[in-house]
């Protein structure tokens, strides 16, 4: 949403711009965001934020098993490229779901009868993060979708807001080695977004 109200009021020139970069900052509830509207021929080209996020990671998560069970799949749909489910916390806090494919992906429905009754989830805030890698295209490129008690599995509400945290969940990784990556959400909804993403590396932050 922070992007897309960036590129509206800047296109409509509700923010006034001139061609080059042109940067804003935007109260939002994790704090201030930096909002950088690229701006060419007098149209706007291109819409980015920046934030600085410092995480905490805790691999204390439900077992590949219950996840299947609270996602409604077999535990072999879950993993991929090494990761492993993790809970990453900042501002908010979401739990990290590798996924097999984007087919497994789209397939999982959130359970929230089974989620409270597991012991593993008491101290975990029903907040999903589901990624896969994207088909066909280089380890840098994933698809996700978010998934949770308020979320109605037919939706797909944006994942800008979570980006930050998945970034920085990426970039712990000891055998992530790039500085940049692309994540889509709405693949095989009909509606895609995709999100360009670079990597401010800090210690314990990713940005």
């Amino acid at each position: 949403p922070t992007i897309a109200a960036a590129f509206f009021l800047a296109q409509n020139n509700v923010l006034v711009t001139q061609d080059g970069i042109n940067e804003f900052t935007i109260e939002e509830q994790i704090g201030e965001v930096i909002i950088r509207c690229h701006k060419k021929y007098d149209s706007i080209v291109l819409t980015e934020f920046i934030v600085d996020v410092s995480t905490h990671l805790d691999s204390y998560v439900p077992t590949n098993k219950e996840l299947a069970q609270i996602l409604n799949i077999e535990s072999s749909d879950i993993g991929c490229m090494g990761f492993m489910p993790t809970v990453v916390t900042g501002d908010d806090a979401y739990l990290m779901v590798p996924m097999k494919n984007s087919e497994k992906l789209l397939k999982a429905s959130f359970s929230s009868s089974t989620w409270i009754k597991l012991p593993s989830t008491t101290t975990i805030k029903a907040n999903l993060f589901l990624f896969s890698p994207a088909e066909k295209i280089s380890n840098n490129q994933f698809n996700a979708r978010l998934l949770g008690e308020n979320i109605a599995n037919e939706d797909d509400p944006p994942i800008g807001s979570v980006v930050p945290l998945f970034a920085s969940f990426l970039q712990k990784q000891n055998d992530w080695q790039y500085s940049e990556f692309i994540i889509q959400r709405g693949v095989g909804r009909g509606r895609l977004s995709t999100i360009n993403v670079d990597l401010g590396i800090h210690s314990n932050s990713g940005t």
